[in-house]
């Protein structure tokens, strides 16, 4: 979501009379709420059938329908509501579904994600000059952590490969030893227990660590946003943080697929990391590489130096 929202921003600067709508999953809707440049929000289940995701797309009279990332069922409830232009790539079987194609190659990520997704907006005759972050308005989130502090956001839940815990860790222990940073570790709930573990062996060290499992969207976002600096893996929290404005860390596979040139964080203050030890064409394009596992400490702590003493 957070890689889609620039479509609004550059609408609403090149085509500043239309209305946009954004046809989202529920559990996205605070962070699309925060949005400016979104003036409508319709609740999309991709399981429903495609004739009852294309009474949703129909009730709000588009003129136009892009799907960023297609699946059959999208595309053909698309088709299904009738709305006069419906915008998707040209390299899927059902590409015919759509009555404007644009013929970028993803998987070659000879561009960003979000980039991708705003050179969609070609397909109505939107010259494209800028690729701007999304505007997001983040309420004022009574935070409880009051000293300065790192996120550590340790899992990528499968969207790719996470890197070493290990080394999660023996970042943790610069930041706080180095940095006077607390260290906030953030993830679902499944992995509280686990996390609760990893700050149980940083105890040793004196390392202040709080756990935050349980934060709703729009908590998660406050947190990142009072960060001094987080830490992801190529997850949602990575490309908040970074749109937020905040120093971030991003820990990319090798592989074009999962790459930082395609996935990358965008901000201000965002330093991308990947591993260095293989060429990419020698790279497999399976979530089985563990290649990220060759991102070194060293790494990871100078590009924390970088950002932390540009903050400062």
């Amino acid at each position: 979501m957070v890689l889609t929202l620039p479509m609004a921003a550059v609408i609403g600067k090149h085509l500043p009379e239309a209305k946009v709508i954004f046809g989202i999953r529920d559990y996205t809707r605070p962070l699309v709420e925060c949005s400016p440049d979104v003036d409508e929000i319709a609740i999309i289940d991709p399981n429903l059938p495609a004739s009852e995701i294309a009474k949703t797309i129909r009730a709000v009279k588009a003129d136009a329908l892009f799907i960023p990332s297609p699946s059959f069922r999208l595309v053909l409830a698309g088709l299904l509501s009738r709305t006069p232009i419906r915008v998707g790539t040209g390299y899927r079987w059902y590409s015919f579904l759509f009555n404007r194609k644009v013929y970028d190659h993803r998987k070659t990520a000879e561009h960003n994600e979000a980039e991708y997704n705003i050179r969609m907006l070609r397909a109505i005759g939107v010259d494209i000059n800028d690729y701007p972050l999304p505007t997001l308005v983040i309420p004022t989130y009574n935070n409880t952590l009051f000293n300065p502090y790192a996120v550590l956001h340790v899992f990528t839940g499968g969207s790719a490969n996470s890197w070493s815990v290990e080394r999660f860790k023996e970042v943790a222990a610069w930041l706080y030893m180095e940095k006077g940073l607390e260290i906030v570790f953030t993830g679902e709930n499944k992995h509280r227990e686990f996390l609760l573990t990893v700050a149980a062996q940083l105890k040793p060290f004196g390392v202040i660590v709080h756990i935050h499992t349980q934060l709703t969207l729009i908590e998660l976002a406050g947190v990142l946003q009072g960060a001094s600096l987080v830490v992801s893996g190529s997850t949602g929290p990575g490309h908040l943080a970074a749109a937020l404005g905040v120093p971030t860390i991003g820990l990319f596979q090798r592989a074009t697929a999962f790459s930082k040139e395609r996935w990358g964080f965008r901000g201000k203050n965002v330093i991308n990391l990947e591993p260095s030890s293989l060429l990419r064409d020698e790279c497999p394009a399976c979530k089985d590489c563990d290649c990220i596992t060759s991102i070194l400490t060293n790494q990871v702590i100078h590009a924390a130096k970088q950002l932390t003493n540009h903050e400062q």
